[in-house]
C-alpha cells in the first residue's frame, strides 16, 4: 500500500510505502511529487492539504469516475497524538473518489 502522511511537528506531508503496521515497515518514497502541501493544527484540529497526480509511474493509479466504475480503496486514518504510529481499529474511514 501507499500513503500520504502528514507530521505536524515536522511540518511535512510526504508519500510513503506501507509494508506493514510496524513503524519499521513504513518507507519514505523516493519520488516526492506532491504539490501545494501544508499541515497545521488550528483549534485542536489537524488540517492537512496536498495535491497529488492520479497516475504516476511506479505508483498505484488512483481511479476517479462515476459511481460503479473502477475503484480504489481510499482510507483516511488518524492517530491520537502527534507521533507517527498505528492508527488503531476505529480511527479510519473508507471512501470512494468520484468525479
Amino acid at each position: 500500500s501507499q500513503a500520504v502522511i502528514g507530521l505536524p511537528e515536522e511540518n511535512t506531508v510526504q508519500k510513503f510505502n506501507l509494508g506493514g503496521k510496524a513503524i519499521g515497515a513504513i518507507e519514505l518514497m523516493e519520488q516526492q511529487s506532491l504539490t501545494n502541501t501544508s499541515i497545521q493544527i488550528v483549534d485542536g484540529q489537524t488540517i492537512m492539504k496536498f495535491t497529488k497526480l492520479l497516475d504516476e509511474d511506479g505508483e498505484i493509479e488512483i481511479f476517479a469516475g462515476p459511481p460503479g466504475g473502477m475503484k480504489n480503496i481510499m482510507l483516511f486514518a488518524h492517530g491520537s497524538g502527534l507521533a507517527l504510529g498505528y492508527h488503531g481499529p476505529d480511527a479510519w474511514v473508507k471512501f470512494e473518489l468520484t468525479l
